[in-house]
């Protein structure tokens, strides 16, 4: 063998070394490639599970949010409904110690009268039946009224018909609630 031909036969060695090691090489890189590949799926994989578990937990706050916002509504609602009504019934309360008041000094100054004529008495007869006709139930016309009906607030009905009224008799308003009035 001569120098040429084995110069020849190293070149070719090397030339065959060298593909065979940029095959090897490039299997390698294939396998890490690949392998990255895989674990970044599986890395995707779990922060879009994240992801769409932490939209799902936002959709379910904002509905609690909302459902708490509609609850706070409602209780501000009633608070001012309960306001109006204790308002209301504050004024009613004073209208009829007015009245409760008026009608004592008119009971006064009708005692302090030594004479009542025939006409004044059948007055006061009649306005003394037309106020007790007005106090009778409206349900069963024969107890007294006591309870006051809210938010109308008309003194109609006796305790035992106020129980099973839906609606006020007298303006046919829908009953929220209702309240027992001390009349003495």
């Amino acid at each position: 063998m001569s120098v040429d031909q084995i110069d020849r036969f190293i070149r070719l060695e090397s030339e065959r070394f060298r593909l065979l090691l940029q095959h090897k090489i490039n299997q390698q890189i294939r396998v890490l490639l690949n392998q990255i590949e895989n674990r970044t799926r599986v890395l995707f994989q779990q922060k879009d599970e994240e992801i769409a578990s932490t939209n799902m937990r936002t959709i379910q706050l904002e509905q609690l949010l909302k459902k708490l916002e509609m609850e706070n509504q409602k209780r501000k609602r009633a608070v001012e409904e309960n306001q109006a009504m204790v308002a209301s019934l504050s004024h009613a309360l004073d209208e009829m110690r007015e009245k409760l008041l008026a009608s004592a000094n008119d009971a006064e100054s009708s005692n302090n009268n030594v004479r009542i004529g025939e006409d004044d008495a059948s007055d006061f007869g009649n306005n003394k039946k037309r106020k007790k006709m007005r106090m009778i139930c409206q349900i069963c016309n024969s107890r007294i009224s006591c309870v006051l009906l809210l938010p109308c607030r008309h003194l109609c009905s006796c305790k035992s018909c106020a129980s099973a009224l839906e609606f006020c008799p007298v303006c046919n308003a829908t009953k929220k609630a209702s309240i027992e009035a001390v009349i003495s």
